[in-house]
């Protein structure tokens, strides 16, 4: 494993060790509530419990973009080959081809 002798011990990167602890902040910024209220029905939706939410957004941005383009967790079934053939990412594919 590289392991830069600059790096701070308990970390791979040349931060210190509380740096992470942000990404984590970011991606626990909001969260699911579902709440039902008398003549109305149920309610659901997500509520910011932090400002700082620019990594969550991100991140799923970069989710949606690689389930586009075929990327499946493990253990999910592959979908069919459904996406147009002449979008942004069908072109970059070509250009890399």
């Amino acid at each position: 494993m590289f392991d830069p002798p600059q790096a701070k011990k308990g970390s791979r990167y040349r931060r210190k060790q509380y740096a992470h602890l942000s990404i984590a902040k970011h991606l626990t910024a909001e969260e699911f509530v579902v709440e039902y209220k008398d003549g109305k029905g149920v309610k659901s939706e997500w509520q910011q419990t932090n400002r700082n939410n620019h990594y969550l957004d991100v991140f799923a941005a970069c989710c949606m973009a690689a389930h586009y383009e075929g990327a499946r967790l493990v253990g999910e079934e592959k979908a069919p080959d459904t996406k147009a053939k002449s979008g942004y990412f069908a072109r970059q594919k070509r250009r890399t081809a």
